[in-house]
């Protein structure tokens, strides 16, 4: 586990101490709370690190509009890396250039 005084305190987890019940995202009829939203970003960044994703790793994402998105860009961020959005307009071929000379690990279809 990263040591968390290296890294970037994330503010979600501040607030989801404070106001749990509290909105935090609302995309279309989506409603989720900072506890929840908290829960569901220490679960993805588990399992990053059990896929072992380190601090400084870089870290593909789709730079989609949903909640899962989100999840996977705080939970990238809790672990320590170096997240690298990518465009969903981009050709696969030219997502996978970009993604490999970044040396990068494609987090896009990781579980929310």
């Amino acid at each position: 586990m990263p040591d968390p005084d290296r890294l970037i305190p994330c503010p979600i987890a501040a607030r989801a101490r404070k106001t749990p019940d509290a909105p935090a995202v609302i995309v279309g009829d989506e409603v989720v709370t900072y506890g929840r939203l908290n829960k569901r970003i220490e679960g993805v960044a588990a399992a990053l690190r059990a896929r072992g994703v380190m601090p400084g790793d870089r870290l593909a994402l789709m730079g989609r509009e949903d909640v899962d998105a989100i999840i996977r860009f705080w939970a990238a961020l809790r672990c320590g890396g170096i997240v690298c959005v990518m465009s969903p307009r981009l050709p696969p071929a030219a997502l996978r250039e970009r993604i490999e000379t970044l040396e990068a690990v494609d987090i896009s279809d990781t579980p929310v």
